[in-house]
Order: C-alpha cells, then sequence, then structure tokens
C-alpha cells in the first residue's frame, strides 16, 4: 500500500522549506479502527483512533539525517514505533495508522490493507510501523 499524503501535509511540509526530518519529527502515529482508504482530503473525522488498553498516540521524534538510495530520493530511517496492547477489553482491528502535525490536522496516512484489521485484544498483541520514509513514496494531489 502506498501512503497518502494530505493537503494539509503538503502544506505542513511547505513550512519547512524542504526540511523533512523536522518535519517528520514533529509528527504523532495514531492508529484507526474504522475500515476506511486515506484520501488526499481526509482530515481528523475520518479516523477512529485506536482505545484498546495500553494504546498511546506515539511522537516519532527520533528520525535521522537523510542518505540517497539507489533512485537517488531521500531515505530516512528511525526505530519502528510499536504499539502494544496490554490486554482486556473489546477486541479493536486496526485498519491502519495516521500522522497528526503539531495542530492536529492529518498530514499522511496509510491503511494496513488487511481484510477486517489487525486484532488488538491479548496484552502483547503488538502493531509495528516501520522506520523508513522514502521522498518517493508519496501520492500527494496530481
Amino acid at each position: 500500500m502506498a501512503g497518502v499524503l494530505t493537503t494539509a501535509g503538503i502544506r505542513s511540509l511547505g513550512v519547512f522549506n524542504g526540511t523533512v526530518q523536522n518535519w517528520l519529527k514533529s509528527l504523532t502515529l495514531r492508529l484507526y479502527v474504522n475500515p476506511h482508504s486515506p484520501a488526499v482530503g481526509d482530515g481528523s473525522g475520518a479516523y477512529t483512533q485506536a482505545s484498546f488498553p495500553g494504546y498511546a498516540p506515539f511522537a516519532w521524534t527520533t528520525w535521522g539525517a537523510p542518505v540517497l538510495d539507489a533512485n537517488n530520493n531521500d531515505q530516512y530511517t528511525a526505530p519502528d514505533a510499536t504499539f502494544t496492547c496490554s490486554g482486556g477489553g473489546a477486541v479493536q482491528n486496526v485498519y491502519g495508522y495516521y500522522a497528526t502535525d503539531g495542530g492536529g490536522a492529518v498530514v499522511f496516512a496509510e491503511d494496513n490493507g488487511l481484510s477486517g484489521g489487525r486484532p488488538m485484544l491479548n496484552a502483547g498483541d503488538a502493531y509495528i510501523i516501520a522506520g523508513n520514509f522514502y521522498s518517493g513514496q508519496l501520492a500527494g494531489p496530481a
């Protein structure tokens, strides 16, 4: 699945005048539990944030400096973001994640492509988002 850079995300990137690393460090990751395919015009109302036991939004502030990949795209890496259920409560099915900027605008989102989502119920159930970002991976408005 390709991630989608929302309209707010494009504006947010412009504020940093191309400093993608700083932009990445300003984002907070959140899991969503409603069956939704991210779209360019999405706002926070398009996503129902997870609330399973142990869940908390993730401030992803540990991005390293970029390196060029084989296709000359900037590649940024950070430790993976891991969301872990502490158990109990009702099952929640995670359909993907979205990132918000400091003002709460949704700037990036990706579904996980799993029919029915990823169930989070038992202690130790984990949802991991890989700490890789490539400048060429975004699908924005045409």
